[in-house]
C-alpha cells in the first residue's frame, strides 16, 4: 500500500475528505484505511433504489459501519426517473450522485471527494476508452487528484486491495449487477481482460505506467497548441495561417483542437491537412460547416447563422437568452434541484455574458481550492471532443462563473451570509 500512502502524505493537514461509500469491497476497504488517518473524512452514501431490498441493505449496512467507526454519514435517496428522465440509468445515477457531492463539500467544508478507485478500474477505463476511438486524452485516464477529486488508490493493484480486506477483516456488501454482462465495463472486466492477461501477466501494470506517460506527453501536446494558437490563430477571423501545418511541432493535434471548438468531427482532420495542400479557394464542406483555403490561411466558416454571444443588460433580458432567472431569498429556493445553478446574486455584476468557451479560459471549480484550464475541465467531465464547441460561459466582469451546465465557479457560490439567491436554468435549446 506504499502507492496510498504517498498520495496521503500528499494531502495538507487542513485538508477534509468526503468519501464515496456504496458498501463494497473497495469503498469499505478505503474507509477503513483513511478511518486511521489523521486527516478529517466525512462518508456520502447514495441510494437509487435500483435494485430494491438489496439497495436499502447497503444503506443501513454504510449507515453502521460509519457508526462503529465514529465517522460521519451522510445518506440521500434519489428518484432518477423524476428528476434525470432523459438521461440512461448509468449516466443518471453519476450526474445525480456527483452533483450530491459537490453541494456537500460546500455544505461541510470538505476539499475533495474521495472514490475507491483503483489501478484495475483504471485499466478497465483506458481500455474502454481505446475501444470507443478516443484520443490521447482518453489513454491518460485517471489521475490520483483531479480536480475537486482524491483518488488515493489509483496506483494499488486490486490484488493488494482484496489482500489487505482479508487481513483486516473488513465486512462489505456484494452488488449483484456486478456480475451482469448488460455493462460494457463488466465485459471488460470478465471476459477481455483475464484474456490479455494471458497475453501479459503483468498488463494491468503496465497500462498504469503507460497512462502515466501519456499524462506527460497529453501536456506537452497542450502546450504546443496552446503556443501555436498564439502565434497564427486569427480569433476574430477563425483564420488559421497556412505556416501552422509546416511550422507546427503537432499539426494534427493543432487542427484536431480547432476542429473540436468549431463543431467539427475530429475524424476529419486529414481531409483538412489536405485541403491545406490544395489551391486558394478550395473547400471542403462538413454537414453545415464549411474550411476554406485562402492564399495563406485556412478559414472556418458556419453556414448557418449562429449567436456568438448574449449581452444580459438586467434580470429581465434572461428572456432574449437560452437561459431563464430568477430572484430568490435563501430559505426559498431548493439548492438540490437537478439542472440548475444558483449564485449569490449580490456577487454577479452585469451586464453578464453568455458566450462561447475559448482556448485559454479558465476559473475556479465549485469545491476547488484553485483555477483550472477550462480545456482540462471538459476533459474532466468528458465531455466528447464534437461537443466541446457547444459549450457555453456566463461571465460576470470577464470572470466565468458558470460552465453551462456543468459546474458554477467558486467564487459566486451561495453562503451562509446570502442575501439573495440567483438561480438559472439552461432551456433545451443548449
Amino acid at each position: 500500500m506504499n502507492n496510498f500512502a504517498r498520495h496521503i502524505a500528499a494531502l495538507d493537514d487542513s485538508d477534509r475528505l468526503l468519501i464515496a461509500v456504496s458498501g463494497g469491497k473497495d469503498s469499505m476497504a478505503l474507509l477503513h484505511l483513511l478511518s486511521q488517518q489523521t486527516i478529517h473524512v466525512e462518508v456520502a452514501h447514495a441510494n437509487f433504489g435500483l435494485r430494491g431490498e438489496e439497495s436499502d441493505g447497503d444503506e443501513e449496512f454504510v449507515k453502521r459501519s460509519c457508526k462503529s467507526l465514529g465517522v460521519t454519514c451522510h445518506i440521500k435517496r434519489f428518484d432518477l426517473q423524476r428528476d434525470f428522465p432523459e438521461l440512461g440509468t448509468q449516466e443518471a445515477a453519476r450526474n445525480a450522485r456527483y452533483q450530491w457531492f459537490r453541494e456537500l463539500l460546500t455544505e461541510r467544508e470538505l476539499t475533495y471527494i474521495t472514490t475507491a478507485h483503483h489501478e484495475g478500474d483504471q485499466v478497465e477505463s483506458i481500455l474502454q476508452h481505446f475501444i470507443r476511438g478516443a484520443g490521447p486524452e482518453g489513454m491518460v485516464g485517471m489521475q490520483a487528484l483531479e480536480g475537486d477529486l482524491f483518488r488515493p488508490l489509483i496506483h494499488t493493484p486490486r490484488a493488494s486491495l482484496l489482500e489487505y480486506i482479508d487481513e483486516q477483516q473488513i465486512k462489505f456488501r456484494e452488488d449483484s449487477t456486478n456480475a451482469t454482462p448488460h455493462y460494457t465495463r463488466n465485459r471488460v472486466r470478465h471476459q477481455l481482460l483475464p484474456l490479455l492477461r494471458e497475453f501479459n501477466p503483468n498488463f494491468d501494470e503496465t497500462i498504469s505506467r503507460q497512462s502515466d506517460l501519456f499524462l506527460e506527453g497529453t501536456q506537452a501536446i497542450e502546450t504546443c497548441v496552446d503556443m501555436d494558437l498564439k502565434r497564427w490563430w486569427n480569433a476574430s477571423e477563425k483564420s488559421l495561417n497556412l505556416d501552422a501545418i509546416s511550422e507546427s511541432l503537432t499539426p494534427k493535434h493543432l487542427i484536431l483542437h480547432l476542429l473540436s471548438i468549431h463543431g467539427f468531427r475530429p475524424t476529419h482532420v486529414e481531409e483538412v491537412l489536405k485541403l491545406a495542400d490544395s489551391q486558394p479557394g478550395a473547400k471542403v464542406e462538413f454537414d453545415e460547416k464549411s474550411i476554406y483555403r485562402e492564399r495563406d490561411a485556412l478559414v472556418f466558416r458556419s453556414d448557418t447563422t449562429v449567436q456568438d454571444q448574449w449581452v444580459i443588460q438586467r434580470l429581465e433580458d434572461f428572456d432574449q437568452s437560452p437561459l431563464e432567472a430568477e430572484i430568490f431569498n435563501p430559505a426559498e429556493v431548493d439548492l438540490n434541484q437537478p439542472h440548475q445553478a444558483v449564485f449569490d446574486a449580490d456577487l454577479l455584476s452585469y451586464p453578464l455574458v453568455l458566450r462561447p468557451w475559448k482556448a485559454g479560459d479558465r476559473f475556479q471549480p465549485l469545491g476547488m481550492k484553485g483555477s483550472q484550464k477550462l480545456s482540462d475541465f471538459l476533459v474532466q467531465q468528458k465531455v466528447a471532443p464534437g461537443s466541446k464547441s457547444g459549450v457555453l460561459v456566463l461571465t460576470s466582469n470577464d470572470l466565468i462563473c458558470w460552465v453551462v451546465p456543468h459546474r458554477i465557479d467558486e467564487k459566486f457560490k451561495v453562503r451562509a451570509d446570502t442575501k439573495k439567491v440567483l438561480r438559472i436554468r439552461a432551456l433545451e435549446t443548449l
